[in-house]
Protein backbone atom coordinates (compact mmCIF):
# COMPACT_ATOMS: atom_id res chain seq x y z
CA UNK A 1 0.00 0.00 0.00
CA UNK A 2 1.26 3.15 -1.01
CA UNK A 3 0.36 6.22 0.74
CA UNK A 4 -0.86 9.55 0.11
CA UNK A 5 -0.96 13.13 1.31
CA UNK A 6 -4.40 14.17 1.70
CA UNK A 7 -3.90 17.31 2.83
CA UNK A 8 -0.50 17.89 0.49
CA UNK A 9 -0.96 20.87 -2.18
CA UNK A 10 0.38 18.64 -4.82
CA UNK A 11 -3.19 17.27 -6.34
CA UNK A 12 -3.60 13.27 -5.74
CA UNK A 13 -3.60 12.61 -9.21
CA UNK A 14 -0.06 13.89 -9.62
CA UNK A 15 1.43 11.77 -6.39
CA UNK A 16 -0.13 9.47 -8.33
CA UNK A 17 2.07 10.05 -11.03
CA UNK A 18 4.97 10.26 -9.10
CA UNK A 19 4.50 6.94 -7.47
CA UNK A 20 3.99 5.40 -10.68
CA UNK A 21 7.59 6.94 -11.95
CA UNK A 22 8.98 5.43 -8.79
CA UNK A 23 7.66 2.02 -9.60
CA UNK A 24 9.28 1.71 -12.78
CA UNK A 25 12.44 3.24 -11.96
CA UNK A 26 12.62 1.09 -8.35
CA UNK A 27 12.00 -2.18 -9.88
CA UNK A 28 12.45 -4.60 -12.79
CA UNK A 29 9.90 -3.15 -15.36
CA UNK A 30 11.36 -2.87 -18.38
CA UNK A 31 10.32 -0.83 -21.82
CA UNK A 32 7.31 -2.87 -23.49
CA UNK A 33 6.38 -4.31 -20.03
CA UNK A 34 3.03 -3.79 -18.53
CA UNK A 35 2.19 -1.71 -15.66
CA UNK A 36 -0.68 -2.73 -13.11
CA UNK A 37 -3.87 -2.29 -14.14
CA UNK A 38 -5.87 0.15 -13.10
CA UNK A 39 -7.76 -1.40 -10.49
CA UNK A 40 -4.73 -2.98 -9.22
CA UNK A 41 -3.69 1.32 -8.82
CA UNK A 42 -7.37 2.24 -7.49
CA UNK A 43 -6.73 -0.47 -4.84
CA UNK A 44 -3.06 -0.17 -4.18
CA UNK A 45 -3.64 4.37 -3.57
CA UNK A 46 -7.32 3.73 -2.40
CA UNK A 47 -8.59 6.23 -4.93
CA UNK A 48 -11.04 5.88 -7.40
CA UNK A 49 -10.51 4.97 -10.94
CA UNK A 50 -11.26 8.51 -12.47
CA UNK A 51 -8.64 10.25 -10.60
CA UNK A 52 -5.65 6.97 -11.56
CA UNK A 53 -6.71 7.46 -15.68
CA UNK A 54 -5.85 11.03 -15.31
CA UNK A 55 -2.46 10.59 -13.53
CA UNK A 56 -1.96 7.89 -16.33
CA UNK A 57 -3.35 9.80 -19.40
CA UNK A 58 -1.07 12.87 -18.03
CA UNK A 59 2.00 9.98 -18.15
CA UNK A 60 0.98 8.88 -21.74
CA UNK A 61 1.34 12.10 -22.44
CA UNK A 62 4.36 12.62 -21.08
CA UNK A 63 5.73 9.32 -23.09
CA UNK A 64 6.73 8.10 -20.02
CA UNK A 65 3.46 5.03 -20.35
CA UNK A 66 1.66 3.87 -23.61
CA UNK A 67 -1.37 2.34 -24.13
CA UNK A 68 -2.57 -0.55 -26.18
CA UNK A 69 -5.96 -0.82 -26.86
CA UNK A 70 -7.64 -4.07 -25.31
CA UNK A 71 -4.18 -5.26 -23.44
CA UNK A 72 -3.41 -2.82 -21.09
CA UNK A 73 -0.67 0.16 -20.36
CA UNK A 74 3.16 -0.15 -20.57
CA UNK A 75 6.06 1.09 -19.99
CA UNK A 76 7.65 3.07 -22.93
CA UNK A 77 11.29 2.88 -24.15
CA UNK A 78 13.52 5.81 -23.50
CA UNK A 79 12.97 9.02 -25.12
CA UNK A 80 15.35 9.13 -28.19
CA UNK A 81 18.31 11.72 -27.82
CA UNK A 82 18.63 14.41 -30.99
CA UNK A 83 21.44 16.95 -31.20
CA UNK A 84 19.71 20.33 -30.90
CA UNK A 85 22.75 21.04 -33.53
CA UNK A 86 21.11 21.78 -37.30
CA UNK A 87 24.83 21.35 -38.18
CA UNK A 88 24.55 17.56 -37.56
CA UNK A 89 22.77 15.40 -40.45
CA UNK A 90 20.17 13.82 -38.70
CA UNK A 91 22.00 10.17 -39.99
CA UNK A 92 24.89 10.45 -38.78
CA UNK A 93 23.75 11.09 -35.23
CA UNK A 94 20.98 8.32 -35.25
CA UNK A 95 23.59 6.32 -36.05
CA UNK A 96 26.35 7.49 -33.48
CA UNK A 97 23.39 6.41 -31.27
CA UNK A 98 22.64 3.05 -32.06
CA UNK A 99 19.84 3.28 -34.27
CA UNK A 100 18.45 2.24 -37.35
CA UNK A 101 17.46 5.83 -39.47
CA UNK A 102 15.23 6.41 -42.23
CA UNK A 103 13.96 8.75 -44.25
CA UNK A 104 10.79 9.40 -46.54
CA UNK A 105 10.85 12.28 -49.07
CA UNK A 106 7.13 13.81 -49.46
CA UNK A 107 7.52 16.24 -51.94
CA UNK A 108 10.26 18.19 -53.69
CA UNK A 109 9.95 21.12 -56.18
CA UNK A 110 11.35 24.55 -57.34
CA UNK A 111 9.19 27.27 -56.21
CA UNK A 112 9.47 30.98 -56.06
CA UNK A 113 10.33 32.23 -52.79
CA UNK A 114 7.77 34.09 -50.56
CA UNK A 115 8.99 37.25 -48.47
CA UNK A 116 8.95 35.37 -45.53
CA UNK A 117 11.34 32.80 -47.33
CA UNK A 118 13.63 35.29 -48.63
CA UNK A 119 14.12 36.79 -45.53
CA UNK A 120 15.19 34.14 -43.97
CA UNK A 121 17.47 32.98 -46.73
CA UNK A 122 18.64 36.38 -47.32
CA UNK A 123 17.99 36.25 -50.45
CA UNK A 124 15.38 38.47 -53.26
CA UNK A 125 11.67 37.60 -53.46
CA UNK A 126 11.32 35.58 -55.75
CA UNK A 127 14.23 33.97 -56.49
CA UNK A 128 13.72 30.21 -56.95
CA UNK A 129 14.25 27.41 -53.72
CA UNK A 130 13.72 24.14 -53.33
CA UNK A 131 11.53 23.05 -51.14
CA UNK A 132 12.34 19.84 -49.46
CA UNK A 133 9.52 17.67 -47.12
CA UNK A 134 10.71 14.58 -45.43
CA UNK A 135 9.53 12.17 -42.64
CA UNK A 136 12.07 11.10 -40.63
CA UNK A 137 12.04 7.36 -38.80
CA UNK A 138 13.96 5.83 -36.20
CA UNK A 139 13.46 2.04 -36.25
CA UNK A 140 10.56 2.20 -38.67
CA UNK A 141 9.01 4.68 -36.30
CA UNK A 142 8.14 7.97 -37.81
CA UNK A 143 9.91 10.28 -35.87
CA UNK A 144 9.61 13.97 -37.33
CA UNK A 145 8.61 16.02 -40.19
CA UNK A 146 11.19 18.22 -41.36
CA UNK A 147 10.95 21.18 -44.16
CA UNK A 148 13.68 22.57 -45.73
CA UNK A 149 14.44 25.31 -47.80
CA UNK A 150 17.77 25.86 -50.18
CA UNK A 151 18.72 29.07 -52.22
CA UNK A 152 18.98 27.31 -55.72
CA UNK A 153 21.67 29.68 -56.70
CA UNK A 154 23.74 28.20 -53.79
CA UNK A 155 23.68 24.45 -55.18
CA UNK A 156 23.19 25.07 -58.97
CA UNK A 157 24.82 21.22 -59.41
CA UNK A 158 22.08 19.81 -57.19
CA UNK A 159 19.39 17.83 -59.46
CA UNK A 160 15.88 17.20 -57.81
CA UNK A 161 16.61 13.32 -58.36
CA UNK A 162 19.80 13.28 -56.14
CA UNK A 163 17.74 14.33 -53.22
CA UNK A 164 16.60 11.01 -51.58
CA UNK A 165 16.89 8.91 -48.61
CA UNK A 166 20.57 10.04 -48.51
CA UNK A 167 21.94 12.79 -45.72
CA UNK A 168 20.93 16.19 -47.35
CA UNK A 169 24.33 17.74 -45.64
CA UNK A 170 26.56 15.05 -47.06
CA UNK A 171 24.89 15.45 -50.69
CA UNK A 172 25.61 19.14 -50.42
CA UNK A 173 29.33 18.34 -49.32
CA UNK A 174 29.90 16.04 -51.89
CA UNK A 175 28.04 17.28 -54.87
CA UNK A 176 28.41 21.20 -54.06
CA UNK A 177 31.49 21.27 -52.01
CA UNK A 178 29.65 23.39 -49.47
CA UNK A 179 31.27 23.54 -45.49
CA UNK A 180 28.41 23.82 -43.22
CA UNK A 181 30.10 26.06 -39.97
CA UNK A 182 27.37 27.55 -38.29
CA UNK A 183 23.99 27.37 -37.00
CA UNK A 184 21.17 29.09 -35.37
CA UNK A 185 18.31 27.10 -33.45
CA UNK A 186 14.92 28.02 -31.61
CA UNK A 187 12.55 25.08 -30.19
CA UNK A 188 9.19 26.23 -28.66
CA UNK A 189 6.24 23.51 -27.66
CA UNK A 190 3.50 23.08 -30.34
CA UNK A 191 0.80 20.08 -31.22
CA UNK A 192 0.22 18.22 -33.99
CA UNK A 193 -2.24 18.96 -36.70
CA UNK A 194 -4.34 17.19 -38.89
CA UNK A 195 -1.89 17.13 -41.68
CA UNK A 196 1.04 16.94 -39.82
CA UNK A 197 -0.88 13.73 -37.48
CA UNK A 198 -1.53 12.18 -40.73
CA UNK A 199 1.98 12.22 -42.22
CA UNK A 200 3.22 10.48 -38.49
CA UNK A 201 0.18 8.19 -38.05
CA UNK A 202 0.20 10.41 -35.12
CA UNK A 203 -3.30 11.71 -32.52
CA UNK A 204 -4.13 15.30 -33.68
CA UNK A 205 -2.90 17.01 -31.18
CA UNK A 206 -0.07 15.54 -29.52
CA UNK A 207 2.63 16.93 -28.03
CA UNK A 208 5.59 18.14 -30.28
CA UNK A 209 8.33 20.64 -30.61
CA UNK A 210 8.82 22.56 -32.84
CA UNK A 211 12.99 23.49 -34.24
CA UNK A 212 13.27 26.31 -36.45
CA UNK A 213 16.97 26.51 -37.57
CA UNK A 214 19.02 28.59 -40.19
CA UNK A 215 22.37 26.86 -41.20
CA UNK A 216 25.51 29.21 -42.74
CA UNK A 217 28.43 28.62 -45.18
CA UNK A 218 31.77 29.54 -45.18
CA UNK A 219 30.92 32.93 -46.22
CA UNK A 220 28.09 33.46 -43.96
CA UNK A 221 25.58 32.83 -46.70
CA UNK A 222 22.21 31.35 -45.31
CA UNK A 223 22.24 27.32 -46.72
CA UNK A 224 18.87 26.61 -45.30
CA UNK A 225 16.25 27.53 -42.99
CA UNK A 226 14.38 24.53 -41.58
CA UNK A 227 11.30 23.89 -39.58
CA UNK A 228 11.65 20.75 -38.31
CA UNK A 229 8.54 18.94 -35.97
CA UNK A 230 9.50 16.06 -33.42
CA UNK A 231 7.54 14.20 -31.44
CA UNK A 232 7.59 15.12 -27.83
CA UNK A 233 6.37 11.67 -26.41
CA UNK A 234 9.30 10.45 -28.13
CA UNK A 235 11.84 13.07 -28.46
CA UNK A 236 14.00 15.23 -26.11
CA UNK A 237 17.39 17.58 -26.84
CA UNK A 238 20.69 17.80 -25.80
CA UNK A 239 23.02 20.77 -26.49
CA UNK A 240 26.57 21.16 -25.29
CA UNK A 241 28.88 24.32 -25.65
CA UNK A 242 32.54 24.18 -26.00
Amino acid sequence: MTFLERNCPQPIYEQIKDAIVNLIDRTPLQANEPIPSERDLCERFGVNRLTVRKAIDELVQDGVLFRQPGKGTFVSPPKITQPLLVLRSFTEAMLQEGYVPGTRVHSIELQASSPKICQKLQIAVGMPVIKLVRVRYIDNLPLSLVTSYLPRDLVPKLELSDIGAVSLYSLLREKCGLHLVRSSVTLEPTVARYWEAALLNIQVGLPMMLLRGLVFTENSRVLEYCVALYRGDKVRFAAESG
